[in-house]
This record gives C-alpha cells, structure tokens and sequence, in this order.
C-alpha cells in the first residue's frame, strides 16, 4: 500500500501540467490525496504494528513532530521559490522529481510486498479469499509449508494472510517461461528439475538454516480429482537437520475454477460471481515428520473445514 501510494502521488504530479481542464484538475487532486491517504494510513500502522506498547507514545509524538518539521520547511520553500520569482510550475517540478526519488527508493525497499498487492488485488476481483488460522504459523522460526495442490494459483492462496514471505519450490521448466521467470525470481522463487534436485534442495535447506519459509506442494503435482494425493518423500531431504517446524494447510474452493485441472468447471451455487476460497493453517508438528503424518495432518484440516465444493 506504501508502494501504491508513492505510485499514485507521482503520477498525479507527472498529468497535472499537462491539463488546463478545472475538471481534471479536480480529478488529479483527488487522486493526489486518495495516494497520500494510502502512503498515511499505511505507514502509521506500520509504525504500530512495529513499536513496543512501553514506547509508542513517545513514538507517535516524535512522529508527528518531524511532521509538523517537514510542513513547516515546505512551507517556507514555497514562499522563497515566490519571492525569487519561481512560478508554480518549476515548484511542480521539483515536488515531482523528490516524490519519483522517494518512490524509487520504496519499490526497491518493497518490490516483493508491492507484487503480492498487485497479485492479491488483482485475484479480489472474483475470489474472496479468506485465510484461517494463520496464528499457527510462528514468527520466529523456520517453517516448512506443504498442503493440498488444487491449482495454478496455489502459491499466491497459501501467501494472502501471511506477512512473512513464502520462498517456493517450482518445475524449473515452467520458471523459465519468459513472462514468468522476472516475477518468480523477484519472489525468489528455487526452480527444481529432475537434473537439479539436489541442488535445489540444498538451496531450500539453506534458506530453512536462516529461518526462512519454505513452501512445498509435496504431491509434487496438481490434482486432477480435488482430492489430497500421496505425500512423496521429498521434502526430507529439505528438512533434514534442519531446526523449525512443518506447518500443514489445506486450500479448498479454487476447485471448479479456471485455474484447476478440474474435467467440467462448475461455480459455486451460493454465489453467482465470487468464489470464497478457503486456505487453512494446521497446527504446527514437528520437522522430521514422516510422509504419513503430514499426510493425516492434511486430511485433518480437509476433515474439519469441508470440501473443495466451496
């Protein structure tokens, strides 16, 4: 949403020159601030969700204080840009050329949260994807994600909800699809082949070593039926040795939808349009659980939330 805003501010400022009309003017302005409540809202909640209780009062009044600092200062720049004879239109330019470094600097900060927006938003628009029991997932340690594979959209299901980054394995024949690649590797995403298991499990590992989420479609396919298939063994060879946890999920609902290997495609009767689409995080078990108990832990979360018919 930062990133959004920075966007949206930078480009009201780049369209107002370039109109004479009191109604897009009207209009830019609008979008002006729609931007600048986004970048606000946002990073406010940002600073509480991040600031210690004992210190957020002392927090919020440093903030609005720099606040009051910066208004002050581009106040009076205004006023000196007036007194040197500057017009409003080169004052325009300089806010336009400091809100594109800004912007900049929060895309390459951000780059991988402001993908997963444009992704989520974009999936809003028929689906109402709702997470449940993300509590279960830690935040401090490594997690070994692996459920159910319904869909060409898996990953970005099990992602929504979540605010640590998932790092996934993926068929390395379909991440180096020229329009996929550039996305799957600014999500850093580990491309595994028949050739190149061993180096891709040994990358994961590594990445589980550094307390990283890992997520696995241990069926190692997507399924035809809707139904939980056999869990391979795999994913040993990533969580060997490795300190943390596995954390099992269950996505029920996308099957049906375009994006499944469904045979007939069917909509939800309840819902002419959206598509509720159900993710369920199980209980945390232990890392080097064998095959069937991730398995039994699947069809738990399958057994206690229903079908796929969503």
């Amino acid at each position: 949403m930062i990133v959004a805003g920075a966007l949206t501010i930078t480009v009201m400022l780049t369209l107002l020159p370039l109109t004479h009309s009191l109604f897009w003017i009207g209009f830019i302005f609008f979008g002006f601030g729609i931007g600048g409540a986004m970048m606000i809202v946002s990073l406010n909640s940002l600073i509480l969700s991040q600031t210690p209780r004992p210190h957020l009062s002392y927090v919020l009044s440093g903030n609005n204080w720099i606040q009051n600092i910066f208004m002050t200062l581009f106040l009076a720049l205004t006023t000196l840009f007036a007194y040197a004879g500057w017009d409003a239109l080169m004052l325009l330019y300089a806010m336009l050329a400091v809100s594109s470094i800004l912007t900049l600097g929060v895309m390459i900060r951000y780059k991988d949260y402001f993908l997963w927006f444009l992704f989520e938003r974009l999936l809003a628009l028929r689906y109402n994807i709702i997470p449940i029991q993300t509590h279960h997932i830690p935040n401090d340690k490594a997690v070994l994600l692996m459920g159910n594979h319904i869909s060409w959209i898996d990953w970005i299901l099990v992602q929504v909800g979540i605010e640590r980054r998932i790092r996934y394995l993926m068929e390395r024949s379909i991440y180096e699809k020229p329009l996929i690649r550039p996305i799957m590797k600014l999500g850093e995403v580990i491309p595994i082949s028949a050739k190149g298991a061993k180096e891709a499990f040994k990358h994961a590992r590594e990445r589980l070593q550094k307390g990283d989420i890992i997520g696995l479609f241990p069926e190692g396919s997507i399924s035809h039926s809707g139904e939980v298939g056999k869990v391979l063994h795999g994913y040993k060879r990533i969580s060997f040795d490795t300190e943390g946890v596995i954390v099992p999920f269950y996505i029920c609902g996308i099957y049906g939808s375009i994006f499944s290997r469904a045979a007939k495609r069917h909509t939800p009767s309840h819902s002419w349009f959206r598509r509720n689409i159900r993710v369920i995080y199980g209980e945390a078990i232990p890392m080097d659980s064998d095959p069937e108990t991730v398995y039994n832990a699947i069809i738990h979360l399958k057994e206690s939330h229903g079908t796929q018919q969503a």
